[in-house]
């Protein structure tokens, strides 16, 4: 009794400081953007790359996408679009809003796709939601970058991270259908998420694997008919460009950086070797995570979350590996049933 009371004593006081570590997050990323909101004279980087995508957005509409660089009244990041269209569309859709709504709105569906983000890759990984909020609060207050790179850019790393693990969690759930529309929006949205796939493939969801694939070629249907299909060697030319890696590039691609010798297609092979592990279960997710994260050339610092539910989903994998290899975890063998006799 006395070893019952202990562990619900830490069960209650694990919640009640993850109680409060969310709600500092919470109020800290709502002060951030009120502050935004009101401020006079707003800063170059302030929604620098929502803004970008908000210039895609018009292009967007006025079927130029791809074929023209991106111009507006703002700072931009860049003067092509190196996204798929779905990145334009996704602010397209706030854009009725106005500027300053529409980039406020953004900055809180953003964050709100971080929040549900982490608090899905818990249930993955099987631990509580107090862990999520601990974890958040620690990355706010070691890394600035929660505050410029992500709230304040309006980079949308984190809403990809939000439909990545709600395809995770789904798939666990085995409700095909939800996790094959949410896998194929996040590809749609940003590309890198395509190795996901292999876990459907690997564990023969075919209906989620053909749902993910028909978002995919649906969507990109759609925007081929309105763009013209003379848009295409425009579309791959931009697709396969991008930024130079600087200072602030880790993962895979900040090996560039640091070592002259690490070959331009050194991502790939290091994704193909995650993808080459038969795994299944949270282990076949993060090494499929960890495969997109290594195609993609530049993995900033607002990733930071996503790398780290991809590590966290990797490690709890090869320990549930172990543990099925060994018999750990399946109780004391005083507690297992054993066989009666007459």
């Amino acid at each position: 009794m006395q070893w019952f009371l202990t562990r619900q004593r830490r069960s209650v006081l694990l919640r009640l400081a993850g109680g409060a570590a969310w709600l500092y997050v919470i109020g800290l990323a709502a002060s951030y953007i009120v502050r935004d909101a009101t401020i006079a004279a707003p800063s170059s980087s302030y929604l620098y790359d929502w803004h970008f995508y908000l210039a895609g957005a018009y292009d967007l509409v006025e079927r130029t996408l791809y074929r023209v660089p991106l111009t507006g009244p703002w700072p931009l990041p860049a003067d092509v679009f190196d996204n798929p269209p779905l990145g334009a569309l996704w602010a397209l859709l706030l854009a009725p809003l106005g500027e300053a709504m529409a980039g406020t709105t953004w900055q809180v569906l953003n964050t709100g796709a971080l929040f549900i983000g982490v608090l899905l890759g818990c249930r993955v990984l099987g631990i509580s939601w107090a862990w999520g909020g601990l974890a958040l609060a620690a990355y706010v207050r070691v890394f600035p970058a929660f505050w410029e790179a992500g709230v304040q850019l309006g980079n949308n790393s984190w809403l990809v991270l939000g439909l990545i693990m709600g395809f995770a969690w789904a798939h666990q759930r085995s409700q095909q259908l939800a996790a094959g529309v949410l896998l194929g929006l996040a590809i749609a949205t940003k590309l890198w998420p395509a190795p996901l796939l292999a876990v459907a493939l690997r564990q023969r969801r075919w209906r989620e694997l053909a749902i993910a694939l028909m978002v995919v070629a649906v969507q990109g249907l759609a925007f081929l008919l309105w763009l013209g299909p003379d848009v295409v060697p425009h579309v791959i030319d931009r697709l396969a460009s991008s930024p130079e890696p600087d200072s602030e590039v880790f993962f895979i691609g900040g090996l560039r950086v640091y070592f002259d010798w690490w070959p331009a297609w050194g991502g790939l092979a290091v994704a193909a070797v995650f993808l080459a592990i038969p795994a299944t279960g949270r282990l076949g997710i993060g090494l499929a995570l960890m495969a997109g994260l290594s195609i993609k050339p530049n993995v900033w610092h607002h990733l930071l979350p996503t790398v780290v539910i991809a590590l966290a989903l990797t490690a709890a994998g090869i320990v549930d590996a172990y543990r099925s290899r060994t018999g750990a975890g399946r109780g004391r063998p005083e507690d297992r049933p054993t066989k009666q006799t007459t």
